[in-house]
């Protein structure tokens, strides 16, 4: 039987507990409602600008998750009109919006997959 180590506490500063937003990864074919695929704590900017998540890091674990889908996986986010358009890597490498959406069919974001979560 595997043993598992308490989590961490979350990081703390000088002035107590650091506070930080979730990013979100989610499954295309579900509801918002739904549990995401993953979350993400946004502490990443080296500018002092609006804190995000690397992208790598990002991509990577939602390849990880879905079955190591590296060679067919993108990101994407929705436009106003509630389409899915992918979101390439940014200059900097910091994913900085709310939610994200991993999808594996080009031609059809949306179709449903597997996903390998373990919950704990």
């Amino acid at each position: 039987m595997v043993k598992l180590r308490p989590p961490l506490s979350p990081p703390t500063s000088r002035g107590g507990t650091i506070r930080y937003r979730l990013v979100e990864f989610r499954h295309p074919a579900y509801p918002d409602t739904f549990q995401p695929l993953l979350r993400l704590g946004a502490i990443d900017n080296d500018r002092n600008e609006k804190p995000g998540v690397d992208y790598d890091v990002a991509f990577l674990a939602c390849c990880i998750i879905t079955g190591n889908t590296w060679h067919t996986g993108w990101l994407a986010c929705k436009d106003a009109a509630g389409s899915l358009q992918e979101m390439h890597r940014p200059d900097d490498g910091i994913l900085t919006g709310g939610t994200y959406y991993f999808c594996l069919d080009r031609q059809n974001p949306s179709r449903m997959y597997a996903s390998y979560l373990f919950y704990f």
